[in-house]
């Protein structure tokens, strides 16, 4: 009995101090001195971690014991603050990304919450940079009426598309984890036909309706604080005043005020 008493002890010990690890190769690595592991909150952060690859460019950080399953931010890039997210759900994350000054590749091992993330993401992102390209072509050249009614069918079409697989996304619920930082990522598409300075006011006027400022899994990263600067960049145009900056804050401070933590955070 003592010895099947003091297994259990034994295993308990090993499930409570149990540190997994966030490994991988970094391509290009020549002018990366240090990997910082971050934790964040609001608009808060902390670093949990630090380490420097080795000459290969391989690399290894232990999460710390207890730390809450949810999303991390790794710094490969102190001076140009450049950085990428993880999902961590207590299980060991193997990463291999391309450091090279110039682009960003990443890389997850297969059929895992990371890699499933990343590929959603990608897709979802090369669709939008598909309807940019779409609205410049309708808004800023000369085309025949058959040419334009085709850009604007293949905008419309991909606008469904995108808002019947976020429908699907919700109801498949695949990885609970990373599901809200998907669909956080929904956002207003304007008529392609509006004019170009429309389509900017309905963004500005539309961005936070897909964003949740009670979110907890948001919350406990850094995802507010980067749409908040993504919010603040839409203004950054030629046309914008300093009253325009006033209205946009009123309507930052207005969306966050049902969650008093974030609304002081913001303040400060």
């Amino acid at each position: 009995m003592k010895r099947i008493v003091s297994l259990l002890f034994f295993l308990l010990t090993i499930v409570t101090y149990a540190q997994e690890s966030i490994s991988g190769r970094i391509a290009n690595a020549d002018h990366i001195e240090w990997l910082v592991l971050k934790e964040n909150y609001g608009t808060k952060s902390r670093t949990l971690a630090k380490t420097q690859p080795d000459s290969e460019g391989v690399f290894s950080l232990l999460m710390p014991d207890s730390i809450p399953n949810g999303m991390y931010r790794i710094v490969y890039n102190l001076r140009e603050n450049k950085y990428f997210d993880f999902i961590y759900n207590a299980n060991a994350v193997s990463i291999n990304f391309n450091a090279h000054p110039d682009y960003f590749e990443i890389d997850f091992e297969a059929n895992t919450v990371n890699h499933w993330y990343y590929e959603t993401l990608k897709e979802l992102f090369s669709q939008e940079n598909q309807m940019q390209v779409l609205n410049q072509f309708v808004q800023n050249y000369t085309a025949t009426d058959a040419l334009k009614e085709q850009a604007i069918a293949q905008y419309n079409f991909l606008v469904t598309d995108i808002k019947n697989k976020f429908v699907a996304l919700k109801q498949e619920n695949k990885y609970p984890l990373a599901l809200p930082f998907v669909l956080s990522q929904q956002r207003y598409y304007p008529a392609i036909t509006d004019h170009i300075y429309l389509q900017q006011e309905y963004q500005k006027q539309y961005f936070f309706d897909y964003l949740n400022p009670n979110d907890k899994a948001l919350m406990a990263s850094a995802f507010f604080t980067d749409k908040v600067f993504e919010y603040l960049s839409v203004l950054r145009d030629e046309q914008t005043t300093e009253d325009d900056y006033i209205i946009a804050i009123d309507k930052l401070l207005k969306w966050a005020k049902p969650n008093e933590v974030l609304t002081e955070m913001l303040v400060d």
